[in-house]
């Protein structure tokens, strides 16, 4: 019979096979190889028990019978050990790197509408983010935009100068032959 350590799926052969990584073999004449749990690995060949499946690191995660852990890729995290599965940033945060063990919350001026993102957006123009871990940009009020994306309050909404029109969020010049005396205004006046 084949030894712990060892198995031999199929009739007839004159050899055993080693355990491979990621996997063990406990009693004797076994058939098949017996996988790592979820959230755990081992790197070494010939194993006659579990007992060299390591739980994966913080940052990391495994399926059943891996032979390493795999790290949280950008835009997901871990901060268990022995997880068969990282996850997502929530609305509002964002992870950058790999493997990391925390997601970040996005800072003034950004917002986060989606899950499992790497990175937060700017408010858009006409827009602001007032807090921390935002989901949603806000609206300036009506006839009123930001000068650059990223605004961090409602004091960032500015009227369109005089000699501007207010469209799409920002503000534009008026061209030649048009002209506009008010500020915070919609249109240019031929």
């Amino acid at each position: 019979p084949c030894e712990p350590g060892y198995f031999q799926p199929n009739p007839g052969q004159g050899h055993c096979l080693e355990a491979e990584p990621g996997n063990f073999v406990e009693g004797t004449g076994s058939a098949d190889q017996s996988p790592c749990p979820p959230g755990t690995f081992s790197n070494e060949s010939g194993a006659s028990d579990n007992s060299v499946c390591t739980p994966v690191q913080p940052g990391n995660y495994s399926g059943a019978g891996s032979s390493e852990p795999l790290p949280c890729l950008p835009g997901t995290y871990q901060p268990e050990p022995g997880q068969e599965y990282c996850l997502e940033a929530d609305p509002g945060h964002f992870v950058p790197n790999s493997s990391s063990v925390t997601q970040s919350a996005c800072l003034l001026g950004t917002f986060q509408n989606e899950s499992g993102m790497d990175a937060c957006k700017n408010a858009h123009l006409g827009n602001y983010s007032d807090s921390l871990g935002s989901s949603v940009q806000t609206p300036c009020a009506e006839n009123k935009t930001t000068v650059n994306p990223g605004a961090s309050s409602r004091e960032s909404c500015v009227s369109s100068p005089g000699g501007y029109a207010s469209e799409d969020g920002g503000y534009v010049p008026c061209e030649p032959g048009y002209f506009q005396p008010n500020p915070g205004q919609g249109h240019c006046l031929e």
